[in-house]
């Protein structure tokens, strides 16, 4: 079954449906395969499910976290990682006013989207934007955060910004992008949809990491598995050689 991006998901949504096909097999080709061979999904997820494994880990950045995020081509700079690290103390004071089991597939109250909205404002800095942000974030709570990078957001907005995307921080752009997400993750049955995907998809991932010698073993959420289907519909499908199908309106994989 493919998942849903519907015409409307509120009003202030662009108009024109969409339909992720072939999910499966576009996450098997994006961590069965790097971009240069080097399965940098793969290693990316690898070093969350280690972090995770660790006591505390999720309420603190340090250095090699930050650099973990270059995986997912952040482009985070030694001056970003100085400038993310001198602010440690409130990022790490916001990241624990979030609660651990924090996650998209449920709603959310006020209280913890305000607490989200701190964690974001926390860290704002020069040079600091949305998509560097998040793939810090994913790192910490993958259930809560997807990386909000340009072909992600391409994906969640493709016609028009919606109301709140004009506004001065990040913090606030970045809110209005995650419950756009949440609703897109939640619509119809998208979510049981997505749901299976994740668990067939982890079932195959473990023996693929285990073939490849990695480890600890990736174990995705329904927030990364949209996240990763967003990215490769938008436009990095091109990196693994499936094509647009005019006569068909679809994603199609190399023959």
């Amino acid at each position: 079954m493919p998942i849903i991006i519907p015409a409307h998901l509120n009003e202030d949504t662009l108009a024109g449906g969409w339909e992720i096909s072939d999910p499966l097999e576009k996450l098997k080709d994006k961590y069965g395969r790097g971009q240069d061979g080097t399965y940098l999904s793969l290693a990316f997820d690898s070093y969350i499910a280690g972090g995770l494994a660790r006591a505390g880990w999720s309420t603190q950045i340090d250095a090699a976290d930050l650099c973990a995020t270059h995986l997912m081509h952040s482009n985070i700079n030694g001056a970003d990682i100085d400038s993310l690290l001198a602010r440690r103390d409130s990022i790490h004071a916001a990241l624990a006013e979030i609660p651990l089991n924090a996650n998209l597939e449920v709603e959310l109250d006020e209280g913890a989207w305000a607490a989200i909205t701190r964690q974001l404002a926390a860290m704002e800095c020069p040079g600091i934007g949305l998509a560097k942000m998040t793939k810090v974030l994913c790192l910490k709570r993958p259930a809560l955060f997807p990386m909000l990078d340009s072909y992600v957001m391409a994906m969640l907005f493709r016609d028009a910004w919606p109301a709140g995307m004009e506004h001065d921080t990040y913090a606030d752009s970045g809110v209005v992008a995650l419950k756009q997400f949440q609703q897109l993750l939640i619509h119809d049955g998208n979510l049981e949809v997505l749901q299976s995907v994740r668990d067939e998809f982890n079932a195959w991932l473990s023996g693929h990491a285990e073939d490849r010698q990695i480890t600890p073993t990736p174990v995705l959420t329904t927030v990364r598995v949209l996240d990763n289907l967003l990215w490769f519909d938008s436009a990095g499908y091109k990196s693994f050689g499936w094509t647009w199908d005019e006569a068909e309106n679809r994603l199609v994989p190399p023959a």
